[in-house]
């Protein structure tokens, strides 16, 4: 940028405080876009300057729609955005939780009028005194500066904005009144930016990477892997720039970091490919390029605010206080456009509040520069993030000034020890929920890196993965520690730990269940190649992605069905299938991402014949019950499930304690839940005409009730659930895997494995009607069947139904075909009443009449196996502990 350029930046910002200092109304538009999806936003407002003070008198609005109607706005109020320097009264701005809306609750001061133009495109809205007699001395109402108050209100207009509206529209948002009236003190009103529209985008699930160097920014910014990881971001954060001192001007500009460069031309090399492979578009999609500002090193002996005080504070500290602001936010744009940023992140670790007078505490300024970036990056299309952290360390105490990011980036994870846990994730994730952050203005962060060292991130840690595990994959995928001594620096630990792939996924997937806004990266620079198997990277695009509003698939109004025909389709389902009676796939169906559990669902999905696949790299894994279904009550029919990827429960991570060898898993039975159809059956749920067909590689891993069909089936005495047809054609790996990558062996009770049930449960029916009918189970010669429980808890395996809790039932056409390599496996110490068996478990050694109730076949590939005594018997006990069925 020029030196005219930056000069005139400068003289903007020194005539704008000059002509709006006396008794101005300036209007403000903090966010650059207005979003489809978002419960709440704030439309306009306005910032008063000058002395004295009162209640609002009288206000008018004026929205002209451009591609949206009235109709698309409801919930109009009028809200305060207080000064953060005083006390706790006060709002949020757009946050309606701790907002003080001046209409619609007990202190009314405020009447609403709107006016629609018969089009609709035109929306008036007048806000008026409700009565002469308001109490203008209740601090609530006062504003803007006082003598008790460094500076003035903000007052907004918000709304929500339907989440249907069509991209690209526009709403441009004006005041119309000359001048506005506190106690009928005259303010004159004055635009002081444009554009004045917003444009309206889809809710965007924000990816984010936080990049510092190391061989992937080199291999982004050469092109190397740029097509592959830039598409699956929509920001990416070069770190980092820092404030520096100029004591000849007395100001404070931008420069980058020291131990950053040669990052600004590094930078130059990843804009060329962020616009080669994924630039911004009109919508809102693409890759943004933000710039990381952190605090500098202190700086001694400069006047902190008005007042003239000197203290020794950081640079950040310093230029974000009253005496620097303005001239430092404008070198801060400067540096931006020079250098073609789109946004900016603040990382201030961590504001100071240790000062006395309150406009010396950092917290306070940090407040303040937030407001004041939000309010200069509109014109721009901008947007201004911030950083959280577990300890509440960069907030005043109730964290007002957040209001004014566009994005919170949540740094839910910690240190040395303990980064993997989801528990860890949960602090991080209070930390904004006690603030009252709404969950979609959170972006939830994800380590990449070891606890040895912020140096030896992922990439090193995956050569140990290959030491450890050298053949099988799905183990690297589950290993989160390696128990090898280490030191780095003054710092040494026991073990390696870092979040693994299958714990990342379970993460980003938490994040996506529980609506929070994205996930962001920390290390991404240390991550392995893309296509090597093990890129953290890699799996963070199959399970968080930069996703959209989904719209609604066909409904057919003839029989009241959905009509499924694509992955966004299965999307959407799984977001309204709570609201949904009636859905039927129309065509084959792969899902290339992540799906996440339906969690349940009483209607009917017919899948019309047609297939659900859920491809190679694609897995169902989450810290929950995990499976199509969670529960299922109602019914599924004429469908084809093939699985080629996993299906995982992070169950074993329930504790999170690295170093307690003795951690047991949770006995909520819900939470180890696993299979590929339901987690549970129960309330007339039925299954009919279902294959489910899992491939060679891949995997079905829980850690209690596993089965490939349905994990636990609760049959009520008035309620059958009812199997009719269900074929499964097993030829991967099912296994209940009960010890923790890390090497403690968990203690689940009652550990279960069956391929069509992993436990039948409940007091036998009254209908009479079969249980079970014409189903079958086959075994391809490279399937597994196994319970590694690993302890001395009671244990089932069957290949059919791993724990037959009640007998009973009558069951006609339980078939099963067992080819040669099959095998179905059990661990040593599985309890005095464990059983495995090629039919049916149970963890009793007898159940009284189940043989006699139970009629089907097993079909070996010889006939000279003497095997009759198990197959007819419901139910054996092993002779020996550890005992594996095989055919070879």
């Amino acid at each position: 940028m020029s030196r005219l350029k930056i000069f005139c930046s400068l003289l903007w910002c020194v005539a704008a405080t000059t002509l709006f200092s006396e008794n101005t109304a300036t209007v403000l538009r903090v966010h650059p876009w207005l979003t489809r999806g978002l419960a709440k936003e704030s439309l306009i407002g306005l910032k008063f300057e000058g002395d004295g003070g009162g209640s609002l008198r009288a206000v008018t609005f004026k929205l002209t729609c451009e591609g949206c109607t009235a109709d698309d706005f409801s919930n109009f109020s009028l809200e305060l955005m207080r000064d953060s320097s005083t006390g706790s009264n006060g709002a949020f701005g757009y946050y309606a939780q701790n907002a003080i809306a001046l209409t619609g609750g007990e202190e009314d001061t405020m009447r609403l009028t709107t006016e629609v133009s018969a089009d609709k495109s035109v929306i008036t809205l007048t806000f008026t005194e409700e009565t002469a007699a308001a109490d203008y001395s209740a601090d609530n109402w006062i504003f803007p500066k006082t003598p008790s108050r460094a500076e003035s209100d903000r007052v907004w207009l918000t709304a929500t904005v339907n989440a249907e509206m069509a991209v690209g529209a526009k709403v441009l948002c004006e005041v119309v009144d000359e001048t506005v009236s506190l106690s009928g003190r005259s303010y004159a009103v004055a635009d002081a930016e444009t554009p004045r529209a917003h444009r309206i985008y889809p809710y965007r699930y924000r990816v984010t990477a936080y990049m510092q160097g190391g061989a992937v920014i080199w291999r982004l910014a050469a092109g190397n892997e740029a097509t592959e990881r830039l598409r699956n971001l929509t920001d990416v954060v070069q770190i980092k720039a820092i404030p520096v001192y100029d004591s000849e001007t007395d100001t404070f500009g931008v420069a980058w970091a020291s131990n950053t460069n040669p990052f600004s031309t590094l930078f130059g090399y990843l804009k060329t490919q962020r616009d080669r492979v994924s630039p911004l578009q009109e919508d809102g999609s693409g890759t943004r390029l933000l710039l990381m500002l952190t605090k500098g090193d202190t700086v001694s002996g400069l006047a902190c605010s008005e007042t003239g005080t000197t203290l020794s504070a950081t640079a950040l500290g310093h230029a974000a206080g009253d005496n620097y602001r303005a001239t430092f936010i404008a070198n801060l744009i400067a540096f931006m456009e020079a250098n073609g940023f789109e946004g900016l992140d603040i990382d201030w670790e961590y504001p100071n509040q240790g000062y006395t007078e309150s406009s010396h505490k950092e917290y306070t300024k940090y407040g303040k520069l937030l407001r004041d970036l939000a309010e200069h990056f509109f014109a721009r299309g901008w947007t201004v993030s911030m950083c959280t952290n577990l300890g509440y360390q960069m907030f005043d105490n109730d964290g007002r000034f957040i209001a004014s990011a566009d994005f919170v980036h949540s740094m839910a994870y910690a240190g040395w020890n303990t980064i993997m846990g989801n528990t860890v994730m949960t602090s991080g994730l209070n930390c904004c929920a006690t603030l009252n952050v709404p969950n979609r203005r959170v972006v939830v962060g994800q380590c990449m890196y070891s606890n040895a060292a912020y140096q030896l991130g992922w990439n090193s840690c995956t050569e140990k993965i290959r030491k450890y595990y050298p053949a099988d994959l799905l183990a690297q995928y589950d290993c989160d520690t390696i128990w090898e001594a280490w030191t780095y620096g003054s710092n040494s630990g026991n073990y390696y730990n870092w979040t693994g792939p299958s714990t990342y996924r379970a993460k980003c997937n938490r994040v996506r269940e529980e609506g929070y806004g994205g996930v962001m990266s920390w290390g991404y620079y240390s991550d392995d190649t893309w296509d090597c198997g093990l890129s953290l990277a890699f799996h963070q695009a199959k399970c968080a992605w930069p996703q959209v509003p989904l719209t609604a698939p066909t409904y057919n109004d003839a029989d009241g069905y959905y009509e499924l025909s694509s992955e966004d389709d299965w999307f959407w389902f799984r977001e309204n299938a709570a609201n949904v009676a009636k859905v039927r796939l129309t065509a084959d169906i792969s899902l290339t991402h992540d799906p996440l559990p339906i969690d349940k669902f009483g209607g009917i999905l017919d899948g019309g014949g047609h297939t659900l696949t859920l491809e190679k790299d694609t897995w169902l894994c989450t810290f929950t019950t995990t499976a199509l279904f969670r529960t299922l009550t109602g019914t599924v029919k004429n469908l084809t499930i093939d699985l080629r990827g996993r299906v995982l429960t992070r169950a074993d991570r329930a504790s999170d304690t690295v170093g307690n060898k003795t951690a047991g898993l949770s006995s909520d039975d819900s939470l180890t839940r696993t299979a590929l159809l339901a987690g549970y059956v129960g309330g007339g749920g039925a299954l009919e005409d279902i294959t489910l067909h899992v491939r060679p590689d891949a995997e079905i891993q829980g850690a209690k009730q596993t089965a490939i069909g349905v994990a636990s089936v609760w049959c009520s005495a008035t309620e059958s659930v009812t199997f009719k047809r269900v074929n499964i054609i097993h030829e991967g790996i099912l296994r209940a895997e009960a010890s923790s990558s890390y090497g403690n062996a968990l203690s689940p009770s009652n550990t279960c494995v069956g391929a069509l049930v992993g436990q039948l449960t409940g007091p036998v029916p009254t209908s009479g009607e079969k249980l079970i009918q014409d189903c079958k189970v086959t075994l391809g010669t490279s399937s597994e069947i196994k319970a590694e429980t690993g302890n001395s808890a009671n244990s089932s395996v069957g290949v059919c139904i791993g724990h037959l809790h009640t007998a009973g039932w009558t069951m006609d056409g339980l078939n099963v075909a067992w080819k040669y390599g099959a095998s179905v496996t059990g661990v040593d110490g599985m309890g005095t009443y464990s059983a495995l068996t090629p039919w049916i478990a149970c963890y009793f050694e007898t159940l009284p009449d189940v043989s006699a109730k139970v009629s089907g076949k097993l079909s070996l590939p010889k006939t000279d196996f003497a095997w009759e005594d198990w197959w007819l018997k419901g139910s054996a006990t092993l002779p020996n502990r550890g005992y594996t069925l095989e055919l070879r």
